[in-house]
């Protein structure tokens, strides 16, 4: 008795993937032994708008004209008619354009708002156009995000001493220095503490000497103070 075998065929969600990653950017191919070899081809993001509007830069466009005839000498003309300069794409001096490429090399979410260094080494190794980092650090200085980073950096961080607090332990046993209080200075930041023997009489000009030769001798001048010790 024969048997039977059905066969169905099944859409498969990889090989629509891999048909994608064909059609973008990736090209495969059959080795002699039967095995798949895929390559990974790189091209600029922005490489279609940029042959659209090749022609709206006269000095671009000016250029381009004479590498075809061989009049220039550091440029060179790819397969599709794109100006490369020392190998890079030469973007035309177009603002709307310029600005895509400026947004998407300093926010996309392969990147994280980098600065003009970073910034400027990036796209220098892919792209040229004529005042390429005045551009990058006026597009920079122009980023919210990055502004509002920078302000955070540079705000001054508090020092040691700069705000402190200070109480008083009064009623104490008196010493043999008739001392009856104890003045406890605090440092907010660092919780470190200086613990002075005072008397309860102090008036404020007093314990301001007392403070200067006690705690403003090691430390700096207080910004901030907060006592509970009544003037």
């Amino acid at each position: 008795m024969g048997s039977l075998a059905c066969l169905r065929v099944v859409k498969r969600r990889l090989a629509k993937e891999i048909q994608t990653l064909v059609s973008n950017f990736m090209q495969l191919g059959i080795s002699e032994r039967g095995g798949v070899l895929a390559s990974i081809v790189v091209r600029a993001t922005f490489i279609e708008e940029i042959k659209a509007k090749k022609f709206e830069d006269e000095n671009l466009e000016e250029l381009r004209k004479k590498t075809a005839i061989g009049k220039a000498q550091e440029t060179t003309l790819d397969a599709e008619g794109v100006l490369n300069f020392k190998g890079r794409i030469c973007v035309p001096k177009v603002y709307d354009l310029i600005e895509k490429v400026l947004a998407e090399s300093h926010g996309s979410r392969y990147s994280i708002h980098p600065g003009v260094t970073k910034m400027y080494k990036d796209l220098k190794r892919i792209y040229w156009w004529s005042g390429i980092k005045k551009d990058i650090e006026e597009f920079v200085v122009k980023c919210q995000n990055c502004e509002q980073v920078n302000y955070e950096h540079q705000r001054p961080v508090d020092s040691k001493w700069e705000r402190i607090a200070m109480n008083f332990v009064v009623n104490l046993p008196t010493t043999l220095g008739k001392y009856d209080s104890i003045w406890v200075v605090v440092d907010r930041l660092s919780k470190s503490a200086h613990f002075i023997l005072v008397k309860i009489d102090y008036n404020v000009e007093k314990l301001a000497k007392v403070y200067v030769k006690e705690v403003m001798r090691f430390h700096v001048v207080p910004l901030s103070i907060i006592s509970d010790r009544g003037t």
